[in-house]
């Protein structure tokens, strides 16, 4: 049986917190054009799924796969698991096929990082359902619950409770780069939670997700000084 990995881009419209984020220009380019263009040059043909007419013609233009959203999975609103079972209605995708998703606003992934991923997912796919990125943390975090501020480390069984970051167990911080999903298991669990998930570690700065006007600040910055060093090598 062969199993296809999926690359899967989606750019929805609009966004809450910043508005046209994944449309907003993103050093001197749109934001969703940094990873498309990235998977591109790596040989991948990604599927970009959106309900922007101008994001799908550019994509079309560029040589990818489009994914014309339904109208009931457009929107801000609109949960991803959704709009992937809508794709894979749509491409008719094999049920023991996998979906890699890569989001856009996690700009600083680099093209290492990308065939690390890939091939994490292509060597484990018949362990696992679910396949996601993750930020290791020796922080110390707090929840609040009936009133009071209580620490993680306190109430979840085996994770001690050590002052020092040195003699602490690590939690592990889903950061959004990276998603891979079986394609029967996505489309019947609606859900990314399962007991059969492989955590992939990564790190920062690639692990900035941009949720905010600060975030897409800051990556642009970063992706900007990035790209400087890279062409003052090149000269």
């Amino acid at each position: 049986m062969v199993v296809v990995i999926h690359v899967v881009v989606p750019v929805k419209s609009n966004s809450e917190r910043v508005p046209q984020k994944n449309t907003r220009i993103f050093a001197s380019k749109s934001l969703w054009l940094v990873t498309v263009e990235k998977l591109l040059n790596l040989g991948l043909v990604p599927i970009v799924s959106s309900e922007a007419e101008e994001v799908l013609l550019h994509a079309e233009f560029l040589g990818c796969k489009t994914h014309i959203r339904s109208p009931w999975v457009s929107g801000p609103e609109v949960e991803i698991v959704e709009v992937l079972s809508d794709l894979v209605d749509n491409f008719r995708l094999p049920p023991e096929d996998f979906i890699a998703l890569f989001q856009v606003t996690s700009p600083l992934r680099g093209s290492c990082s990308i065939k690390k991923f890939l091939k994490e997912t292509e060597k484990n796919l018949l362990f696992f359902d679910v396949f996601f990125s993750a930020t290791k943390d020796f922080g110390d975090y707090w929840y609040k619950r009936d009133m009071r501020f209580e620490r993680v480390r306190n109430v979840i069984s085996g994770l001690g409770s050590a002052r020092d970051s040195k003699h602490r167990e690590p939690l592990y911080r889903e950061n959004g780069l990276y998603y891979a999903f079986n394609v029967e298991f996505i489309t019947k669990r609606k859900s990314f939670s399962s007991s059969r998930v492989s955590l992939i570690e990564s790190l920062f700065p690639e692990d900035l997700d941009v949720n905010n006007i600060l975030d897409f600040e800051v990556a642009e910055t970063l992706y900007m000084s990035e790209l400087a060093k890279k062409q003052g090598w090149r000269t």
